[in-house]
C-alpha cells in the first residue's frame, strides 16, 4: 500500500513532491519492460500537441479535469511565458497508465526556432506520435518533425486531431500524407459525425477489419500476405491483423504509416487512439541491442542511460531528465560519467505523475526519469555504473556514441541581441540567470561583450523575445533588449602569412588563406626540425581552432579559411609529460601569437553575412499580397510559389534572402495577412560575404548598438 510520508515544498516549477515509501520490488521483469511506452507528440504549432497531452491524462486518471491552453491551466506548459502566450517553449515530461502499461510522454514545441527541443527528445524515445491539424491538414512544420521521426527511425502514430471542426477533412488529411510525407496512410478509424441542428462529432469508427485495411495490410506484410492471401475478408481473425498492424508500424524503412482520428478538446477517439499505442507501439526492448555487450547479458545489473535534458532549480541544484536503457539506477548509486570522466552519486530518482513529482528508490531499464546529485551531468551526457570505467574500450565508445547522437551537437544561433540591467546591482542577477537558462538551453549562447552588457544568441527572434520575457516573470530581472541582429561570420578576403618567435613554442610560421564554400575551415599544425607529444600537439590544434572563433571585427566566428601553423620547435619535446601544468604554457603561448596574427591582419577581413530559405504558408487568395510585399521587402528576390489542397485552396511560397532583410518579417506577415499565414523552415543555406564598404558600416552599427 502507498503511505504518504510527507509533503515539501515545491521544488520546480510549481509542482508538489510526494515522497511515497519505497516498496520492495525485483529487478524489472519482461513483462514490466514490455509494457513501458516511451512516445514523444510532435506537430506544427497550434495543431493541438499540448491539448492532446492533457487529454491523455484525463482520460488516464491522472487529472480531475483536462486543462485548458486558453486558461493557461495545462499540466506541460509550466512556464508564465507559455501560458501568456499559448505555446509551447520548453518540452515537458509526464508519466500516466493505461491498460496496464506505463507510458512515458514528452510534450515537444512546435515553433521552428525550438526544433532543437524536439531533436533531443526524439533521440531517447522508442515511438513518436504525429499531431495534424484535421482543418489544415499537413503544413510545413509537419514535414519537417516528420523528416526527423524517419531521421531517428521511429515508428509513428498520426492523429488527426480537430475532427469536430465543421470545417475539418480527413480526406484532405490522407492526401496531404500521401503527397508531403510520401506515405500510404493505413485509417483505423473514422469520425462519426452528425450535422443536425449543428455539426457534431459523435464517436469514431473502427476500421481494423475493412476491407480497405486488410488490402493495404497484404501490401505492406508480406508474410501476411503469404498466410492470408485468398481468405475472405470475414474470415481474417482480429488478433492477426492487430499483429500485422504492429510489424507494419515497427518497420525501420516503412512506406506506410497508421492514421487515427478525434479530437483532444471533445475527447472522442482519444482512449481509442491510447489503446493503439499501448498495442501497436514498440516496448523499449528494441533499443537494449544498440549497447555494447556487456549491457546485454543476462545477468548484467551494470547501468547505461543518457541525459536528454538538464535543468537547475531556484537552489541552484542539477536535475537531469534521463532515459535509461540498462541495469536498475537506485538511490546512492555511484555513476560515471563518459565525457567529463568524473564520477556522481544519485541523491534523488524522480517520475513526474502528471505535474506532481513522486520521489522513487529505484527504476529499472526503460524508463525516463529525473535524477538529482550529478551536478556535472549536462545534455548529452551518457552515464555507467562506476566500477565499469575501467573496462571501457574504443569499442564500447564508439557504440554509446549510438545513445548520444544527436544531442550534443552544436547549433549555431542565428539571431543575437545584447542584453543590459536597468541597474548595476540587477547586473549579478542578470548574468546568473542567463547562466542558469543557458544551461538548460544549450542553443542560448552567452559572453559578456563589456562592461555590464551581455551578448545572448539564439535560434529566432521568438526566442530572444521569450528569453527576455522569462528573465522578467521567473527571475524578476529588469533590462532592456537592444536592438535584435543576425549571426554574421567574418570571412578572409585575401591570403596573409604571419610569422611570430616565441620562447616557449619557438617559431612559428602561419599561413591563412580563404577557401569556397565558406562554410568550414581547413587546419593543420605542422613541425619541423623536431618532435612534439601526441598530446600536447592536439592542444596546439584545439588553440589554432578556438582562435578562429573570435574573429577581429566583431568577435564572431571566421568562416572559410584554411589555416597552417608550421613551428620550428626549440627543442625536442617528446619527454614531456601530458600533465597540465606541462601543456598549459604552451596552450597560452599559441593562443596569443594566433589571437595576435588575425589582430594585426584585421584589414583582411570583412562581414559575411547569412542567406537564408524559408515558407510561407497561407490560403490561395493571399499569395499574390504576400508575394508583392516579398518583393518590396527584399532587394534581390528569389521566390517559387505553388498551390495545393483541393482546389488549389491554399499556397506555399519557398523563397531565399540575406537573413538580416527577414528581421521582424514574421510579425509583418502576421499584421498582413491576419495570422493566416506563416512563415516556417527558416534555416541558413549558405554566407556570402559583404562588400568592403557595406561591412565597415555593418561593424560600426553593431558596435553602436544600431544594428
Amino acid at each position: 500500500m502507498i503511505v504518504v510520508l510527507c509533503v515539501r515544498e515545491t521544488l520546480k516549477r510549481g509542482c508538489m513532491i510526494r515522497r511515497f515509501a519505497s516498496r520492495p520490488g525485483n529487478p524489472p521483469s519482461q513483462d514490466q519492460e514490455s509494457a513501458i511506452r516511451n512516445i514523444g507528440i510532435v506537430a506544427h504549432v497550434d495543431a493541438g500537441k499540448t491539448s492532446v497531452t492533457e487529454r491523455i491524462l484525463f482520460e488516464c486518471g491522472a487529472l480531475r479535469t483536462a486543462g485548458s491552453i486558453k486558461h493557461g491551466t495545462t499540466t506541460t506548459d509550466y512556464l508564465q511565458c507559455e501560458r501568456d502566450r499559448g505555446i509551447t517553449v520548453n518540452s515537458a515530461f509526464v508519466q500516466t497508465t493505461w491498460n496496464n502499461h506505463t507510458i512515458n510522454i514528452i510534450d515537444t514545441p512546435g515553433h521552428l526556432d525550438f526544433n532543437f527541443e524536439v531533436e533531443r527528445c526524439l533521440r531517447v524515445l522508442d515511438a513518436a506520435v504525429l499531431v495534424i491539424d484535421g482543418a489544415q491538414g499537413v503544413e510545413a512544420q509537419t514535414v519537417t518533425v516528420w523528416n526527423q521521426i524517419r531521421r531517428y527511425r521511429l515508428p509513428c502514430l498520426i492523429f488527426i486531431n480537430k475532427c469536430d471542426r465543421e470545417s475539418s477533412s480527413v480526406e484532405r488529411c490522407l492526401e496531404g500524407i500521401r503527397e508531403e510525407l510520401g506515405v500510404e496512410p493505413i485509417l483505423l478509424n473514422t469520425p462519426a459525425t452528425t450535422s443536425t441542428p449543428r455539426y457534431t462529432l459523435t464517436g469514431v469508427e473502427d476500421q481494423r477489419e475493412s476491407k480497405e485495411v486488410k488490402e493495404l495490410l497484404m501490401l505492406a506484410d508480406s508474410r501476411f500476405e503469404a498466410k492470408y492471401s485468398g481468405v475472405p475478408v470475414d474470415r481474417i481473425p482480429p488478433w492477426a491483423i492487430t499483429r500485422s498492424l504492429r510489424y507494419v508500424n515497427n518497420l525501420y524503412k516503412n512506406d506506410f504509416v497508421l492514421v487515427c482520428v478525434g479530437s483532444a478538446i471533445s475527447g472522442v477517439g482519444v482512449p481509442e487512439f491510447l489503446n493503439h499505442v499501448t498495442e501497436l507501439h514498440p516496448s523499449p526492448r528494441r533499443t537494449f541491442s544498440q549497447l555494447p555487450e556487456i549491457f546485454q547479458e543476462s545477468r548484467s545489473s551494470a547501468v547505461c542511460g543518457v541525459v536528454f535534458k538538464s535543468s537547475r532549480d531556484s537552489r541552484n541544484s542539477v536535475f537531469c531528465q534521463s532515459r535509461l536503457y540498462a541495469g536498475k539506477l537506485k538511490l546512492r548509486e555511484k555513476l560515471f560519467n563518459l565525457r567529463s570522466r568524473s564520477d556522481a552519486v544519485v541523491s534523488g530518482i524522480w517520475s513526474n505523475q502528471a505535474g506532481h513529482k513522486t520521489e522513487l528508490s529505484s527504476v529499472g531499464k526503460g524508463e525516463i526519469c529525473m535524477i538529482s546529485g550529478c551536478e556535472d551531468f549536462r545534455t548529452g551526457d551518457v552515464f555507467v555504473s562506476s566500477e565499469l570505467k575501467r573496462k571501457i574500450d574504443k569499442e564500447m565508445i564508439e557504440k554509446f556514441r549510438l545513445l548520444d547522437s544527436g544531442l550534443d551537437q552544436h547549433r549555431e544561433p542565428l539571431f543575437f541581441a545584447n542584453i543590459e540591467a536597468d541597474t548595476a546591482a540587477e547586473t549579478t542577477k542578470l548574468t546568473r540567470a542567463l547562466d542558469q537558462m543557458s544551461f538548460e538551453d544549450p542553443t542560448l549562447e552567452v559572453k559578456e561583450v563589456d562592461d555590464g552588457v551581455i551578448e545572448v544568441g539564439g535560434m529566432g527572434e521568438l526566442h530572444l523575445s521569450i528569453v527576455k520575457d522569462r528573465l522578467q516573470s521567473e527571475h524578476g530581472v529588469n533590462c532592456r533588449i537592444r536592438k535584435i541582429r543576425v549571426n554574421f561570420q567574418e570571412a578572409l578576403e585575401d591570403s596573409f602569412v604571419y610569422f611570430a618567435e616565441d620562447d616557449v613554442i619557438g617559431s612559428i610560421k602561419i599561413e591563412i588563406e580563404s577557401i569556397l564554400p565558406a562554410r568550414f575551415n581547413r587546419y593543420k599544425v605542422h613541425v619541423n626540425n623536431g618532435r612534439f607529444h601526441k598530446t600536447l600537439l592536439d592542444k596546439l590544434y584545439s588553440s589554432v581552432k578556438s582562435a578562429m572563433c573570435f574573429g577581429p571585427l566583431i568577435g564572431h566566428s571566421v568562416m572559410g579559411a584554411s589555416v597552417k601553423v608550421t613551428i620550428w620547435p626549440v627543442t625536442d619535446f617528446t619527454l614531456l609529460k601530458s600533465t597540465k601544468s606541462e601543456i598549459r604554457p604552451f596552450k597560452r603561448a599559441m593562443d596569443s601569437v594566433m589571437r595576435a596574427a588575425i589582430r594585426e591582419n584585421k584589414s583582411m577581413f570583412v562581414l559575411s553575412e547569412p542567406i537564408a530559405n524559408f515558407t510561407v504558408e497561407g490560403p490561395n487568395h493571399l499569395s499574390a499580397e504576400v508575394l508583392s510585399d516579398y518583393n518590396s521587402l527584399v532587394s534581390h528576390p528569389s521566390v517559387q510559389v505553388y498551390h495545393f489542397g483541393p482546389n488549389d485552396k491554399n499556397f506555399r511560397m519557398h523563397a531565399w534572402a540575406p537573413l538580416v532583410q527577414l528581421l521582424g518579417y514574421p510579425g509583418r506577415l502576421g499584421k498582413l495577412t491576419k495570422g493566416r499565414a506563416t512563415l516556417t523552415n527558416l534555416k541558413v543555406g549558405n554566407y556570402h560575404a559583404m562588400d568592403r564598404e557595406i561591412s565597415e558600416q555593418t561593424v560600426r552599427s553593431i558596435r553602436l548598438g544600431l544594428c
